[in-house]
């Protein structure tokens, strides 16, 4: 019963912490909240595309007409073209755009022009995704902050074995390093005794946790969405190896169970934690993903109600809630790209 109670004071306290953001939150409804979240914004172009001047070849009729026609504006499909006379041998011709389809009829117009000018051939989307991407690439994985919260975690795991488990208390008695590599060398097998949710549910939740945690350290995954786009399995790929390496710390590293609990003197230092944690816990993470895109959003677009949408955030996305606590976000944040 000791334990009971110590795993329902710990339910207890992460139940009103919860509670505590919703309270601080309840007067603001979803779109406030999300509008605080990370986007990635669509592209914009900021200025209009002003061409170079260029000598005019036409008589002096022509740009007495040219005159007269000074401040018209010339409108095809959805591009503006205003003629401004700078002086008597040059001009300058501003293209006002809205999304710089250069194709179709709107080449055509250009051509009719009196003035030859030159057909901007132009890919702005891909262009604004490489800036973009550049962008992120050089502000870089945030290896501070991923440290700070793994071992933020790593301290609640160790704390929680520590005063609810005598055994791992009796562990911390005697040599550190030789008991630690005794447990290491005890290393064999796969299974280790544990239970079925321990072993296939809490360990994967543990694995997707810590991989939430490279997620939103790392500029390029946290923009990434579910679906079938290359940039995002890849990103997923580094979230298992992350997890993998955390994983393997957490079972054999220095400051591990081997270590701290020298869980190895009772025979279950096995592969199968190593193994499961980041492999299931990958998949985990990635299901979670895709819930957020498809199941999540569209609860958020049926309702308005700000309740029903945090609580569907935070009941469909365990893992991603409490690596939302440890970066000291509200539990239901989310890192969304807007869509382009």
């Amino acid at each position: 019963m000791r334990l009971h109670r110590k795993k329902c004071l710990l339910f207890f306290f992460s139940f009103l912490m919860i509670c505590s953001q919703i309270v601080a939150a309840q007067n603001k409804n979803l779109d406030q909240v999300s509008a605080e979240e990370s986007v990635i914004p669509a592209s914009k172009i900021e200025n209009p595309l002003s061409l170079p001047s260029f000598t005019s070849t036409r008589t002096g009729v022509e740009e007495a007409d040219e005159i007269n026609r000074n401040e018209e504006k010339i409108e095809f499909s959805q591009i503006t073209v205003k003629p401004e006379l700078k002086n008597d041998n040059f001009r300058a011709i501003k293209i006002t755009e809205r999304n710089f389809d250069f194709s179709g009829s709107a080449v055509k117009e250009l051509k009719k022009l009196p003035v030859q000018m030159p057909i901007p051939s132009l890919d702005l989307e891909n262009e604004a995704k490489d800036e973009e991407t550049a962008s992120l690439k050089k502000e870089g994985f945030n290896w501070r902050a991923a440290f700070n919260q793994s071992f933020m975690f790593l301290g609640v795991q160790h704390g929680y074995a520590i005063l609810g488990q005598k055994k791992t208390r009796q562990a911390l008695k005697g040599n550190f390093w030789g008991d630690y590599v005794d447990s290491v060398k005890s290393l064999r097998g796969w299974s280790d005794g544990g239970k079925f949710f321990t072993n296939y549910i809490a360990h994967p939740m543990q694995g997707s946790l810590t991989g939430f945690i490279y997620v939103q350290n790392s500029p390029q995954a946290r923009r990434q969405q579910f679906g079938s786009s290359g940039d995002y399995w890849r990103s997923r790929m580094k979230v298992m190896l992350w997890t993998t390496a955390w994983s393997a710390q957490f079972e054999i590293g220095p400051l591990s169970q081997a270590s701290i609990g020298n869980v190895g003197w009772n025979g279950k230092q096995t592969w199968e934690d190593i193994v499961i944690t980041p492999t299931v816990g990958t998949a985990m993470l990635i299901t979670e993903d895709a819930i957020d895109r498809y199941f999540i959003k569209s609860i958020e677009r049926r309702t308005n109600n700000f309740y029903i949408k945090i609580f569907s955030r935070m009941l469909f996305n365990p893992t991603r809630l409490f690596a939302n606590i440890l970066r000291f976000k509200e539990p239901w944040y989310r890192d969304r790209p807007t869509a382009r």
